[in-house]
This record gives structure tokens, sequence and C-alpha cells, in this order.
């Protein structure tokens, strides 16, 4: 079962790889990788997707909604973290 500390744990976990990712697209740019910075972009959206879905998540426990229950949906918007 997801707990608000899981959640919690997982936002912070996947706030560290999207912020990692962020920082090795800007390396790769600077280095002129441009093949190398597609791929990274590809898995920054993910990763955005899945912060996003664990906001949503720990929102609608803290809240005392159903945490994945939404049919693989994810928040129409990602929040500002």
């Amino acid at each position: 079962m997801l707990t608000p500390s899981t959640l919690s744990g997982q936002r912070a976990r996947l706030a560290d790889i999207r912020d990692n990712l962020i920082a090795r697209i800007a390396e790769a740019e600077h280095e002129g990788r441009l093949g190398k910075v597609e791929g990274l972009k590809v898995g920054l959206t993910g990763a955005e997707e899945k912060l996003a879905a664990a906001v949503f998540g720990l929102r609608a426990s803290l809240v005392g909604g159903r945490v994945g229950g939404g049919h693989g949906r994810v928040a129409a918007e990602v929040p500002h973290l």
C-alpha cells in the first residue's frame, strides 16, 4: 500500500533524477552531443510524468482520495516544484 511517507520518498527520488537529467542535458549540449541530448530529454519527460503522478498521488492520499486508480492518467498539469 502506498502511504504518504513512501510517496514523499518516491517524489524526492524522482526530483533528484529529474535534476540529474537536467544537468546531464546541459553538459551534453555544451559538448555538442545532440544525439545524447535527445535521449536524455526522453528520459526527462518520463521522469517529469512520474514525478507529477507521485505528487498527485501524495496530494490524493493526504485528502483521503484513492491512490493508483487513475488508469494510467497523469495530472493535467505538472505542478511547480
